[in-house]
């Protein structure tokens, strides 16, 4: 079982590993988006903090309706006792009510796989 909690606005917050690029383990707390799609949304610092590659693209849509462009790229996290490969998503824009941002340390749009 994952234990977490929630957050101000009552999102739910857990903790996640990710390995930044020379594999050194670092770990977030991170918000459980309920519209899961399988990718990890970090922050420009964390991106660069763990020195990870954003070599493609993603078209995404926020509750916006706009289609935008977002630098995406591959890390490693470690999610009950397991690593697995995610996409990662390169959020450098300032935070918007439209990503719905809770201002923790990591966007709600950070998802995490439950199964396995």
């Amino acid at each position: 079982m994952t234990k977490g909690g929630v957050t101000r606005t009552r999102k739910p917050l857990v903790s996640m590993t990710i390995l930044d690029s020379i594999g050194v383990p670092h770990t977030l707390p991170v918000v459980l988006d309920t519209a899961f799609t399988g990718e990890l949304v970090l922050p420009e610092r964390y991106v660069r903090r763990f020195a990870l590659t954003m070599n493609e693209q993603y078209d995404g849509r926020p509750a916006t309706g706009d289609i935008i462009e977002i630098p995406a790229g591959q890390a490693t996290i470690i999610w009950r006792g397991r690593r697995r490969n995610v996409k990662v998503l390169h959020w450098a824009l300032k935070p918007s009510s439209a990503w719905n941002f809770s201002g923790t340390t990591v966007s709600p749009l950070m998802p995490l796989p439950t199964a396995q």
